[in-house]
């Protein structure tokens, strides 16, 4: 799976704002897949979208921003911990990659295969950390065909260095 392209796309575009419809969750707006479905919940919305026809899926959930703990690779493991290897036994130390953006935050991205309910399904996670706080983004997907959609996503993201996090952030997977 191609985590570094998506990983290039936003780290190159994390401050554009695309010209669609656009939609705001915690600190980030963007542009969501177009006619996938939307189900939001304290701390998190998700986007899935199922191809009855080829049974490939994918499910993009973006968590709450939480308090940075200033150290990017830090707040990785964290989210990495909580969102990937509790809920899905994924590996616990994966191959991580890391950039800058032009606006300031560290973004580190990596993946893992697992294993659902029988089902061989690629995990990724996003980190963005800075300015005091960090957004995590959970892709699960078993079909490289949704990685434009992905990347178009991650294009159309801004993440707002200025908001402050609630403390009362429920970011259960």
């Amino acid at each position: 799976l191609r985590y570094s392209l998506v990983l290039s796309v936003f780290m190159a575009s994390v401050h554009t704002q695309a010209f669609s419809q656009t939609e705001t969750f915690d600190i980030a707006t963007y542009t969501p897949p177009k006619d996938w479905k939307k189900d939001s919940k304290p701390g998190v919305v998700n986007y899935t979208n199922v191809n009855a026809r080829t049974g490939g899926f994918c499910v993009i959930a973006m968590f709450a921003s939480t308090a940075s703990t200033g150290d990017a690779e830090k707040d990785f493991e964290r989210e990495w911990k909580a969102l990937v290897v509790t809920p899905f036994k994924a590996e616990a130390n994966p191959k991580t990659e890391t950039q800058t953006t032009t606006d300031g935050w560290e973004v580190v991205t990596a993946a893992a295969p697992i294993k659902l309910d029988g089902a061989e399904l690629y995990i990724l996670l996003t980190v963005a950390s800075g300015f005091g706080k960090t957004m995590s983004i959970r892709t699960s997907l078993n079909d490289e065909a949704y990685t434009a959609q992905i990347d178009e996503l991650f294009a159309s993201m801004e993440l707002d260095k200025t908001a402050v996090v609630s403390n009362n952030n429920n970011t259960q997977p």
